[in-house]
């Protein structure tokens, strides 16, 4: 660790090793990537938080970090209730130890919130850093010889309240960057997480209310009740989608560089080994597709999280499906019968866009069928000039449960995969102004029909 003021800290790894009698030695700056690991981490551990702790040990979890991140020996983290009072579940130990006010309020009504630093900060949307003792602690309060007040915004609307207070030193830029990053970490998490407390606390509410209801009001009792079921369920899975969003960019970047290098070397030992043992043989290569999975998984991640804008060309449907097919080894189990139209208008779109689509149908289709089946592959245009790509199997088939969630992003039912293959398909779809649906039978079979709208009257 090499202290800087102009250019900032450095940090160095520096390895030793033999060269003949002597020694030699590299020096490597690792400042960037041990600053990506800590944020990494600082993610992992927000994002941990709110997945893994209810409401109780969540708020403690949030405050230990900030209060390790920033150094302080005091800390403060509250949220903006529905009647605009702070309510403060979780004060750092010391405060609660300490402090001898007799009446130890954790909900502040807005009307009762007075002129001090916090106030302040919540009411004009900004960060207040004060490096010297404050003078309006009430009587038997610790005492605060510096402090922070952070005010948590998501989307314009201040949702909660991070307070630290006494480090060793005056707190610097350096430490206000850092809440300043755990703020908007913590935002949109705490957003949900509220969200999802009032949803629920509305089917409470109704829940209570339909007991009193007459028998002729259970229609509408179920109608509500679903709706409710079906916003927290949304709350729950948006909660999901941020923590993947939150976490996406950081893994995908840490993770391809390991997995490239590993590939490297798989590479390496098969051209250096000249007559491996089968069984060598057959480890390396289940490397090898463990690791194409592995970046797949990636891939998807990051489409998912930062999709990409098609770049439209001429296209011919068939050639995008026939090079999809070619792409993916099909079982010999597997029979493929293809029905191409002969007559199919150009199409403008992404190639490798929609041979991604396709690449992905196809899969899924052999993927469900686990014994003898076919596959069949069908092009064709409708009289309004629509053009229509279906892919269908004779496999297991989705239940209808199962059919309602299919393109929802983190649904899977199979035991490998993350859930977001069909979800990307959508999407890509509908960014070529398309649309996709989708038939099945229990133990008949699963049929994908895309629909690309006819491109000669503008729709």
């Amino acid at each position: 660790y090499i202290p800087n003021s102009i250019y900032g800290d450095k940090i160095f790894e520096l390895r030793a090793f033999k060269v003949g009698d002597g020694l030699g030695i590299i020096t490597s700056d690792i400042t960037e990537r041990i600053a990506s690991e800590k944020e990494l981490k600082l993610s992992r551990d927000i994002a941990q938080a709110f997945l893994m702790s209810d409401d109780e040990d969540l708020f403690d979890e949030i405050l230990r970090i900030i209060l390790d991140n920033t150094k302080s020996k005091y800390g403060v983290f509250g949220y903006i209730d529905e009647n605009g009072a702070n309510v403060v579940p979780s004060m750092s130990r010391h405060i609660w130890n300490e402090c001898q006010v007799s009446d130890k309020k954790t909900v502040f009504p807005c009307r009762e919130w007075g002129e001090s630093s916090w106030p302040t900060a919540l009411r004009e949307k900004r960060t207040i850093v004060i490096n010297e003792a404050s003078k309006l602690t009430p009587k038997g309060h610790v005492t605060i010889e510096r402090h922070i007040s952070m005010p948590l915004i998501y989307e314009d609307e201040v949702v909660g309240l991070f307070q630290v207070a006494n480090t060793e030193d005056v707190y610097d830029e350096k430490q206000v960057r850092t809440l300043q990053d755990i703020a908007l970490r913590v935002a949109p998490f705490l957003y949900g997480r509220l969200q999802r407390s009032r949803a629920e606390h509305a089917r409470d509410s109704a829940l209570v209310q339909i007991e009193t209801l007459n028998e002729d009001l259970e229609s509408k009792v179920e109608s509500r009740t679903k709706e409710l079921k079906d916003a927290q369920e949304e709350l729950s899975r948006k909660e999901r989608l941020a923590a993947l969003g939150q976490l996406s960019a950081s893994v995908g970047h840490e993770l391809r560089n390991p997995l490239g290098a590993i590939k490297n070397g798989i590479y390496f030992l098969k051209m250096v080994l000249d007559h491996p043992e089968p069984d060598v043989l057959e480890t390396l290569t289940i490397l090898d597709q463990e690791i194409e999975n592995s970046e797949e998984i990636i891939r998807s991640l990051l489409d998912f999280t930062k999709p990409k804008e098609p770049v439209l060309q001429k296209i011919n449907l068939n050639d995008t499906i026939t090079a999809a097919l070619e792409r993916i080894e099909v079982p010999l189990n597997i029979s493929v019968k293809t029905e191409f139209s002969s007559i199919l208008p150009v199409l403008l779109g992404d190639s490798h866009q929609l041979e991604r689509v396709f690449t992905n149908l196809i899969t899924n289709a052999y993927q469900a069928m686990t014994n003898e089946g076919i596959l069949s592959l069908v092009t064709t245009v409708e009289d309004n000039g629509d053009v229509i790509a279906i892919v269908s199997d004779t496999g297991v088939g989705i239940s209808k449960e199962n059919l309602a969630k299919l393109f929802q992003p983190l649904f899977t039912t199979k035991a490998r995969g993350i859930g977001l293959g069909l979800s990307i398909v959508e999407s890509l779809i509908e960014a070529h102004g398309g649309s996709i649906k989708v038939d099945s039978e229990e133990g008949k079979g699963t049929s994908f029909r895309v629909i690309f709208p006819s491109q000669k009257t503008g729709r």
